[in-house]
């Protein structure tokens, strides 16, 4: 029987039990044992796509309930990878094991993930693909660390070490799949000056906040993706006035509404926003891409079709009925700041007009069939006895008033 990953693990890492994998999986990637491990595992023709990491992850270490983490689904990773060939540095937010950036292209990555049970399956991934990176363990939110690890590409393996700090640099891209509407608290930040420029996001829901400690990150002409709930485009209180910050300095580059049933561990509604520095455009390209799936395996994804015609809308910024529409900033302010796509894209589809002698029969066949059932209920009626004196007397009322305005019964 052909192994899988877990069998793998198992075996090589002598553990039993899931949450004995983290601790054994890193003290083998920090030791003489690593390139031995990797170096198995290519040999058993085992899968080293990040997606069989992430499932693999799910299924048996993820901690949705405190961390709501889910993980990115490789059609979006897919679509954001078609959009962004080259970029010299590039910065992964709540990575998880790095489904996100697995494809994009850069001279280094930088990586963050507070879930200490995701960073060895992450540190594999990038080792095992000998990628040079910097993966950070710990808050992106407050900006507080607890391990830095920095992979150099070596031979065949990156090598992997434990650092004590790294340079701080800015991105040209930053891509993110944070935990949705997570609560946070603003007084546990370190550093708070990343994130005066804005209201503070609400407690409750830490969806802005995620978005806002990382703009000062970016380079002057950068770009982020954020993947987040629908409900940034248009909650109102802290999260109104944030939009409405975004908006003015123009940083809203694009906003995607996805399909629904993407994710393996939620059915929330989520949009991808696309943020951009310096930006010579004063419009803002919303596109309802909700209905651009295929059904696989009961989850959707995008066909090639559906890439092809995103990809089109914004490779050449069209206006496409039912399915795009280009605003204006302007427009966008009148709209009191609400993002909603639903508001500039219109994907109403008029019911087409019934014939006319089609509805005329109806009526006529339907007048027939109560006709029809009227005078089987007054036949009834008169086939009908009293039981008692009042009831005989209720009967002979009621067929005489049949008879009056309906004649006789037959």
């Amino acid at each position: 029987m052909k192994m899988d990953i877990k069998d793998f693990f198992d075996n090589e890492l002598k553990i039993k039990e899931s949450y004995q994998l983290p601790d054994a999986l890193l003290n083998v990637l920090l030791s003489d044992r690593k390139n031995e491990l990797l170096s198995k595992y290519i040999d058993l023709g085992l899968n080293t796509d990040v997606d069989i990491f992430n499932a693999y992850f799910e299924q048996r270490h993820s901690d949705r309930k405190n961390l709501m983490q889910d993980f990115t689904p490789s059609s979006i990773t897919g679509l954001i990878s078609k959009l962004e060939k080259y970029n010299e540095s590039i910065l992964d937010v709540c990575a998880g094991v790095g489904g996100l950036s697995k494809n994009l292209k850069s001279e280094i990555t930088y990586l963050e993930e507070i879930s200490t049970r995701a960073i060895p399956l992450l540190l594999f991934s990038l080792s095992i693909k000998n990628e040079n990176a910097i993966v950070k363990n710990g808050d992106v939110l407050t900006g507080e660390y607890s391990k830095i690890y920095k992979l150099t590409k070596g031979e065949r393996f990156s090598d992997i070490e434990v650092v004590e700090s790294v340079e701080d640099i800015k991105f040209d891209l930053i891509v993110s799949n944070p935990p949705y509407s997570q609560k946070w608290e603003p007084r546990d930040v370190i550093d708070i000056s990343r994130y005066m420029e804005y209201e503070t996001a609400p407690r409750s829901k830490a969806d802005w906040a995620f978005v806002i400690g990382q703009l000062n990150r970016l380079k002057e002409d950068g770009k982020m993706f954020f993947i987040l709930p629908h409900g940034v485009l248009f909650r109102g209180g802290a999260e109104e006035k944030i939009r409405k910050k975004m908006i003015q300095n123009n940083l809203i580059d694009m906003v995607i509404s996805l399909p629904p049933k993407m994710f393996a561990n939620t059915d929330i509604p989520t949009v991808l926003l696309v943020f951009k520095k310096n930006r010579k455009s004063e419009q803002i390209l919303f596109i309802n891409a909700e209905k651009e799936f295929i059904e696989q395996n009961k989850r959707n994804v995008f066909s090639e079709n559906n890439l092809n015609k995103i990809l089109s809308t914004i490779n050449n910024k069209l206006e496409v009925k039912r399915f795009s529409y280009l605003a204006s900033l302007e427009e966008v302010i009148e709209n009191e700041c609400n993002l909603n796509v639903t508001r500039y894209v219109d994907t109403y589809v008029p019911e087409p007009l019934p014939n006319l002698i089609e509805i005329l029969n109806s009526i006529f066949d339907q007048n027939d069939e109560i006709k029809k059932t009227e005078r089987a209920f007054f036949k009834m009626v008169f086939d009908l006895y009293g039981t008692t004196e009042s009831k005989d007397k209720e009967l002979l009322e009621a067929k005489k008033i049949i008879k009056e305005r309906y004649g006789e019964i037959e």
